[in-house]
């Protein structure tokens, strides 16, 4: 079972919980009603969670500033942030975790101005930001893909004291990345007097993405010579790296290892990385190596023609000496779409679906996800190397 679907699980168990308490008219708490909160924002599931807040109305329960802190992070995380900031400013009293969870609301939701300028709002009320403030921030500020920013905001953790956080060392290590001043990340890395799991993977991630794949494979055997123990994110990270810099051959031999020697079960993104892998080097014959990739593969044949028949045209320009037919297909093993096709086929109706995908999503991707969105009723949201597609 993956990280993932304990925490699918998990929030299962806990709303079920929930739910069976009101059924044997047990009433609710401030404490039941945070965890309900908590289960609707793992699940997915907006519609629960307004359901929770309105029983929180009913039964006004909604007074305490830690329940009112769960509202905005549920809403922050099911995408209605605007929801989310109107409880934030109706909020009298106000908590350091209060102005977190807002800020950490917008960075999610790829709002990069709000978050700085409620955290310039945050400083101007004399509250004094913490590891948990600092890090949303940083999150936010890797959207901007400006190295400039990341220096101002490594200047203030300095500051204030808080430069030797893990955490905030993994955010900065990541956003220096994605700005590109990858040597940057690299000497902060170094500089680290202990290294962490999170840190060893923001650095790997980061080798891969501008396609250093040799590097990150050097990192990744250095870091399997130590204490850390590699997981499944890690070899999800060492795979794509793989992927963009053309090392196919040792990007499959990471894949088997995981299973043969780690005894690690790959997820559906393991094999999204396996696609992308072998696409990039031309090689999608083997790309039908998922358990379900027939299931799949018809899956998208009947989508693509359902969407068609909504008003979807496949943008075919760019793939030249290849049959039209063939073109169609081509798109079919582009990773984001497998990784719909398996959502849908997988989780109940009106489940969200989230995609992340560590190269920039191509255009007729975006169009195809559009109307899938739109012929399945369905809520997709993906996230690429550079910002949030949100369709509904």
């Amino acid at each position: 079972m993956t990280t993932l679907d304990m925490h699918f699980k998990c929030g299962s168990v806990r709303y079920a919980t929930f739910m069976k308490m009101l059924d044997e008219g047990v009433g609710p708490t401030n404490f039941s009603m945070m965890g309900a909160l908590h289960a609707c924002a793992n699940l997915g599931d907006l519609e629960r969670g307004r359901f929770v807040h309105k029983l929180m109305d009913q039964k006004k329960l909604g007074l305490g500033v830690s329940v009112m802190n769960s509202l905005i992070s549920m809403y922050s995380k099911r995408k209605r942030v605007d929801i989310a900031a109107s409880i934030f400013d109706n909020l009298k009293q106000k908590t350091i975790v209060t102005w977190n969870a807002m800020i950490l609301g917008y960075a999610q939701n790829g709002l990069v101005k709000e978050a700085l300028n409620l955290f310039c709002m945050m400083q101007s009320h004399d509250i004094k930001p913490d590891s948990f403030t600092l890090v949303s921030v940083i999150t936010a500020l890797a959207d901007l893909l400006v190295t400039q920013q990341a220096k101002w905001i490594h200047g203030l953790a300095i500051r204030t004291l808080m430069d030797k956080n893990v955490f905030i060392c993994e955010a900065l290590i990541d956003t220096y990345a994605k700005c590109g001043a990858i040597e940057t990340a690299r000497k902060l890395f170094d500089m680290m007097q202990e290294q962490h799991v999170i840190t060893w993977n923001a650095m790997i991630d980061g080798y891969g993405t501008h396609g250093h794949g040799k590097e990150a494979l050097d990192l990744f055997n250095e870091m399997q010579k130590g204490s850390v123990k590699p997981n499944e994110i890690r070899f999800l990270s060492v795979i794509f790296a793989c992927s963009h810099s053309g090392l196919v051959e040792e990007g499959l031999y990471y894949f088997e290892s995981m299973k043969e020697i780690y005894g690690l079960v790959p997820a559906m993104d393991h094999y999204d990385a396996i696609v992308d892998l072998l696409g990039h080097a031309g090689r999608l014959d083997g790309s039908t190596n998922h358990p379900q990739s027939k299931r799949l593969y018809a899956y998208l044949e009947t989508l693509g023609d359902e969407i068609k028949a909504t008003g979807y045209v496949p943008n075919t320009d760019a793939i030249h000496d290849v049959q039209e037919d063939v073109k169609e297909q081509l798109f079919n093993s582009h990773s984001e779409r497998l990784a719909i096709a398996f959502g849908l086929l997988n989780t109940s109706h009106g489940t969200t679906i989230h995609i992340r995908k560590n190269i920039r999503v191509c255009g007729d991707c975006h169009e195809a996800t559009k109307y899938i969105s739109l012929v399945t009723g369905r809520e997709l949201i993906v996230r690429d190397l550079r910002t949030f597609h949100h369709f509904k």
